[in-house]
């Protein structure tokens, strides 16, 4: 038995504006506090999307800010309070409060019934009420509410994903051009990068907590994170290099003035960022190989990376720079909703700080040959490689072998993606044919070990280099 009220017909479709839906279901009570009923409430909101806040930020925030976000969209804090979440199965009738509000066009009792019966192709006045069931059902499940099954399946170990997937639905379905990159490369299931940080970044909106992923070299961080620099005003990348003046480089410093003769202040890449956001700007700071920063570099930011409330209440940023009024130094400083920091990193024989680490959620890619051949042929097929495919194939496998190698010391470095993209730029022609023969060729010699005593390369190494050109043969 399905039930409604104030439900408006419309023609074309059904709109259901009012509070209650009844389906008859057995029901079990689930436990909820009363901020988990609240976030609940708003995942399940079919006009979430009105809200600027998207899913990573309702699970961060607290009280206060949910129950704004509910009343936005037309929600009683209290009545959910009180509301008793269930999980359903047969036959009871249970009762789920429903909030959509939705513009709709009056219509008469005699139009909806002719409506109805235009729709069944029938002259009675008797309408099949299980037909009309069946209907409303099927409108509401794909245009209104979430169907009963999501509900039931909404289980917190899948409310990660789930919230992936809405959000990747949310903006192909808006077509906010900022975020399609990001929504496209996550939709692909080649970039595990992106799919790993995406539910952290939204450009404009809070970031509860910045993210460092690692991978292996070459593994497509650099490029991961480009993508998704593409969504914010200002991106801003740092390659870590482990200098003693690395902090003061990020903050800047003085350089010649050609104009003048003398000497210009100028903003390093850290205030460069800072600056724009305290424009307004929303903008990406991309820490590259994180884990190589200096100690020194490390403990300076470490202050930095903990914004602090300002008066209003708002978490920012702040930074001095190496600009003055001739006494004081000048202090940026620039809300956290408008800067994001990402750090990406190889795992290698450094150890970072704890309390580096401690400021941000590590996320570890591993490695995996399927995946390395979708990045391949994404390379492959970027440079107009004909037969990319089998190219990918091959060039996984050997990538593979050679990883082993570098590993047993047999090889001094290990086959890499920078090296697939430069074949595709350079061989004779566009044929995966021409793209391994230069590899095997021209690109080896980087990838031998040598006697130091002798400077002559090892035999060893040598044979394990033919055994990787054979592989691309």
């Amino acid at each position: 038995m399905l039930t409604g009220r104030n439900t408006h017909w419309v023609s074309g479709g059904i709109s259901v504006t009012d509070e209650t839906i009844s389906i008859n279901k057995t029901n079990t009570k689930i436990d909820m506090n009363n901020n988990d009923k609240l976030k609940t409430w708003l995942r399940k909101n079919p006009n979430r999307s009105t809200l600027s806040a998207n899913a990573t930020d309702i699970a961060c925030a607290g009280k206060p800010q949910l129950e704004k976000w509910v009343i936005e969209l037309g929600g009683d804090p209290e009545m959910i309070y009180n509301t008793e979440y269930t999980k359903t199965s047969a036959s009871t009738p249970v009762t789920t409060p429903v909030a959509t509000p939705v513009a709709s066009t009056e219509v008469s009792d005699a139009e909806r019934i002719k409506i109805l019966q235009d729709m069944f192709g029938s002259s009675s006045d008797n309408l099949d009420t299980d037909k009309v069931e069946q209907i409303v059902r099927s409108v509401m499940d794909t245009e209104i509410l979430p169907t009963i099954d999501q509900l039931k399946d909404d289980v917190k170990e899948l409310a990660p994903l789930a919230s992936t997937l809405k959000e990747i639905a949310d903006i192909m379905k808006t077509k906010t051009s900022a975020r399609l990159p990001v929504a496209t490369a996550v939709a692909s299931g080649n970039n595990p990068m992106l799919e790993k940080v995406a539910p952290y970044y939204t450009a404009g909106e809070t970031c509860c907590v910045p993210v460092c992923i690692s991978a292996p070299p070459s593994y497509g961080k650099s490029y991961s994170v480009e993508i998704l620099g593409k969504q914010y005003e200002t991106f801003v990348q740092h390659g870590c290099n482990g200098s003693e003046d690395e902090f003061a480089s990020l903050q800047g410093g003085f350089q010649p003035d050609s104009k003048t003769g003398g000497w210009k202040v100028v903003d390093g890449k850290l205030a460069q960022a800072v600056r724009s956001a305290s424009e307004g700007n929303n903008t990406l700071f991309f820490f590259d190989e994180a884990f190589r920063m200096h100690s020194e570099t490390a403990e300076n930011l470490l202050q930095f990376l903990a914004p602090q409330p300002d008066e209003d209440g708002d978490d920012v940023y702040q930074l001095y720079t190496k600009h003055s009024d001739g006494s004081n130094l000048e202090l940026l400083q620039c809300k956290a909703d408008k800067l994001h920091i990402i750090c990406a990193t190889n795992l290698c024989e450094i150890e970072p700080p704890e309390a580096l680490m401690s400021r941000f959620l590590i996320k570890h890619v591993q490695y995996e040959t399927k995946m390395i051949e979708y990045i391949s042929e994404s390379v492959a097929k970027k440079f107009g490689i004909a037969n990319p495919t089998n190219l990918a194939k091959l060039y996984a496998k050997a990538m593979g072998e050679s990883r082993k190698m570098r590993a047993n010391g047999q090889i001094l470095l290990p086959l890499c993606i920078r090296t697939l993209k430069r074949a595709c730029m350079v061989a004779k022609d566009a044929t995966d044919e021409s793209v391994r023969e230069w590899i095997r060729d021209e690109s080896m010699d980087a990838m031998l070990m040598w006697n130091s005593d002798t400077g002559d390369v090892t035999e060893d190494s040598v044979a394990g280099v033919r055994e990787l050109a054979k592989i691309l043969s």
